[in-house]
């Protein structure tokens, strides 16, 4: 049992593995909003990572691309990110609490050293995955863990065809967001 990241994207590998066994002659093309045009892009670029030839490309909208980068946006005040970013962490918190009986049995606690206080004290995003994600997954520190997580590591190794759809006014996702992914777009794919 595990709540789910901004970067495994096994849950997703398995569902498109179980559409094809349902429907082999398909073709595909995943779609992702936000944290999931994070797991589209990224499940496409992960080399170890299996994938069925039916998947014929794909679309990620109003991503950020880069979880380290996003995460020191959204803690500034401006265009309510900040709020945004308190809000994403209640969410999370809630679904901890509302599940602790699993993810944080004491066993579960015992074997990762969670500090309860921690989890529910923690104050953003980041202190969360400090206090749980970060040990739960095995990761020393929410940099490294946002990297791994952060689709932007990953664009290199795709094959299949893909948009990129972003809103020039995001509040939420700013123009710095966006400069590597133009970048990667405009050295590998044509873009208008």
């Amino acid at each position: 049992p595990r709540i789910f990241t901004y970067g495994h994207t096994d849950d997703y590998a398995a569902m498109i593995t179980s559409l094809v066994k349902k429907f082999p002659s398909t073709h595909i093309i995943s779609v992702g909003f936000s944290l999931g045009g994070n797991l589209v892009t990224k499940y496409l670029g992960e080399i170890n990572v299996p994938k069925p030839s039916n998947i014929i490309g794909a679309v990620s909208i109003c991503q950020g691309y880069d979880a380290n980068t996003a995460t020191t946006c959204l803690l500034k005040w401006q265009n309510f990110q900040r709020f945004y970013l308190y809000v994403l962490t209640e969410n999370v918190k809630s679904i901890i609490m509302k599940h602790r009986n699993v993810l944080m049995a004491d066993e579960v606690k015992r074997k990762y050293n969670l500090n309860e206080r921690e989890i529910i004290g923690a104050a953003t995003l980041p202190d969360l995955d400090e206090a749980y994600t970060c040990k739960i997954h095995n990761f020393p520190s929410t940099k490294e863990l946002y990297s791994w997580s952060s689709c932007i590591n990953y664009l290199k190794n795709i094959e299949k065809p893909i948009i990129f759809i972003n809103s020039m006014d995001d509040p939420l996702v700013p123009e710095i967001l966006l400069r590597p992914i133009r970048e990667f777009a405009g050295n590998y794919f044509c873009f208008f």
